[in-house]
């Protein structure tokens, strides 16, 4: 509880009467190098406290999945839902193979789109544009450029030929890989 009342007066002191609000911006009796140093020192006070918000965030996310994580491995003390949990724990080592097969197919197909079409195409830009691309395309989308959506790929051949060979590996096999797991 002190902890919080602290924070609030931290908060009250960076924004409300104290802090930037409170910087006398209208006084005469206060030089604009001191209005200057004071504004800059509560701003400096509110980043301070963004950052430790965002770090913050950070750690409740981390602690709610372990504390999924844990639920789910407690539920494998109930008869039924424990055939879930054995079922995912022997299938573990399955899973990781799929997913480090797919990590690298993933990986390969946005290095192959940003060499081939990056300095063309908005969606192979950047590695990140790339990824976001290729994880549309897995879900099912088509990349959409073009006057009329998801038409315009098809007037560039090595762009055909890169959109069937991405499909083939990745919802023909892929797909049955993780079915048959």
């Amino acid at each position: 509880l002190a902890q919080i009342i602290a924070s609030k007066d931290n908060i009250l002191n960076t924004i409300g009467m104290k802090g930037l609000a409170g910087v006398p911006w209208v006084s005469r009796e206060v030089s604009l190098p001191e209005k200057v140093a004071a504004f800059f020192d509560s701003l400096n006070k509110l980043e301070a406290l963004n950052s430790m918000e965002q770090s913050m965030g950070i750690f409740y996310f981390v602690f709610s999945t372990a504390q999924l994580l844990r639920l789910i491995g407690q539920t494998s003390a109930h008869p039924r839902t424990a055939i879930l949990v054995h079922t995912l724990r022997e299938g573990m080592d399955d899973l990781w193979h799929f997913f480090l097969l797919l990590s690298i197919i993933l990986v390969g197909f946005i290095a192959l789109g940003s060499a081939q079409f990056g300095s063309h195409r908005v969606e192979f830009s950047t590695p990140s544009k790339g990824f976001e691309t290729v994880w549309e395309m897995l879900l099912g989308s088509m990349p959409a450029s073009g006057l009329i959506p998801s038409t315009y790929w098809t007037h560039d051949k090595l762009m055909l030929i890169y959109l069937l060979l991405y499909n083939f590996l990745c919802f023909m096999f892929m797909l049955n890989f993780i079915i048959a797991i």
